[in-house]
């Protein structure tokens, strides 16, 4: 894990081109050597890795409500304010979206391709419960809401700080032209919201450790 750690930070702060093998070991405190053992594809194949790692830990929407609402709509908002709040605490999350839109590399398009056919799911659950207003075309939205997301993230590179209220005003913005006036009173888009999410994540991979520590 160490070395995925040293990539995805070096990842994040480089970028797939600027980033050097030798930075990457170094900061992961092994010989030049481990990375070719673990990564016969080298830094490309790290760099898959790195992108599908982040995915899985924090993007991909759970198959059944956990809010009290029980709306499946606030899966898609959780999702995405989720990350939207992670990513400038989180090298992972930050290299993984910055190496899924570098035009010239084996990874760019890798996280929206996984990523709109989850939130088409979902919301062609949502549109199933009554949740979506009449016309509302689920996998055309969940193209838009990930597009979105994506310009947002792009936008607000430089100022990550700044991600987490930009996410919340661009949920807010989407679901208001989606959800019926029943499902929109009970949504929570909000910051806070995204930062009960983290926390919740956070202890759940501490456990996680802790569990595999004792085992």
């Amino acid at each position: 894990m160490a070395l995925l750690e040293a990539a995805a930070h070096v990842f994040a702060e480089s970028g797939f081109d600027a980033a050097s093998t030798r930075d990457i070991v170094t900061a992961a405190g092994l010989q030049q050597g481990a990375l070719y053992h673990y990564y016969p594809g080298g830094k490309p194949e790290l760099a898959e890795h790195v992108v599908e790692l982040g995915f899985h830990m924090y993007a991909a929407p759970g198959s059944e409500p956990t809010h009290p609402n029980g709306l499946y709509l606030q899966m898609v908002v959780d999702a995405s304010i989720a990350l939207g709040y992670r990513t400038p605490r989180d090298k992972f999350a930050q290299a993984a979206a910055r190496l899924a839109t570098d035009q010239d590399q084996r990874t760019f398009g890798v996280l929206w391709n996984a990523y709109i056919p989850r939130v088409s799911a979902i919301l062609q659950q949502s549109s199933e419960h009554g949740e979506l207003l009449q016309g509302v075309r689920p996998e055309e939205t969940a193209i838009t809401w990930v597009e979105a997301f994506v310009g947002a993230d792009i936008r607000y590179r430089k100022r990550l700080a700044e991600m987490p209220e930009a996410i919340s005003r661009l949920n807010q913005t989407i679901v208001r032209g989606i959800a019926t006036p029943e499902t929109l009173v009970l949504l929570d888009a909000s910051v806070e919201r995204g930062a009960l999410l983290y926390e919740l994540e956070e202890e759940a991979r501490a456990a996680s450790d802790s569990a595999e520590t004792v085992a």
